[in-house]
């Protein structure tokens, strides 16, 4: 779940949404661009996350945003292997 996903995944923090059916997480490690990110993780774990880039973010921040429309089981799947990414690529 999120709320799982947030409290054990480094590099990664996000606000729990209220009411909304979407996260915009925040990616706190260095790298050149959310869109390289999301593209990354896509070619590395069959994952697409959206890059917040075109979400009006602040400068020099970075995010992207997952959207709650699939099912519990597949959320779950995409958190465990973005969890696995962020321990192989930033730890």
């Amino acid at each position: 779940s999120l709320d799982e996903f947030v409290i054990i995944s480094s590099g990664i923090s996000c606000v729990k949404p209220k009411g909304a059916f979407y996260a915009y997480p925040k990616i706190n490690v260095s790298i050149e661009s959310d869109k390289e990110f999301v593209l990354d993780f896509l070619n590395e774990y069959q994952v697409l996350f959206v890059n917040g880039s075109g979400f009006g973010q602040k400068p020099n921040t970075f995010h992207f945003r997952v959207v709650f429309a699939a099912s519990e089981e597949a959320l779950n799947t995409a958190f465990d292997r973005l969890e696995k990414y962020m321990k192989e690529k930033y730890s």
